[in-house]
């Protein structure tokens, strides 16, 4: 399960590159590059024997992700308007 997981963080973040607003990044890229700067340390910790650490990057990825998605909810953003079927999400 965890190199699943690996997988699935590195395919979410990478992807979300290619989301621009406006033709720009937002702040909520931050946490890509928290997240492709996360995932080989966690790797490399746990390579190492440093569990502890590991365990500490793997659930900051988790709410990170977390994190992420919940900004994608707030009003006015296209995710809000699918979810809630509220009008008027930005373009």
């Amino acid at each position: 399960m965890g190199w699943l997981f690996v997988a699935a963080m590195t395919v979410v973040a990478v992807s979300s590159l290619f989301i621009l607003r406006n033709g720009q990044y937002s702040g909520i890229h931050l946490l890509t590059v928290l997240a492709l700067v996360s995932l080989p340390a966690g790797i490399a910790a746990r390579r190492y024997g440093r569990i502890a650490m590991h365990r500490q990057a793997m659930v900051g990825l988790f709410i990170g992700l977390a994190m992420a998605g919940a900004f994608t909810l707030k009003p006015g953003r296209l995710m809000n308007q699918v979810v809630t079927g509220a009008p008027g999400a930005a373009p």
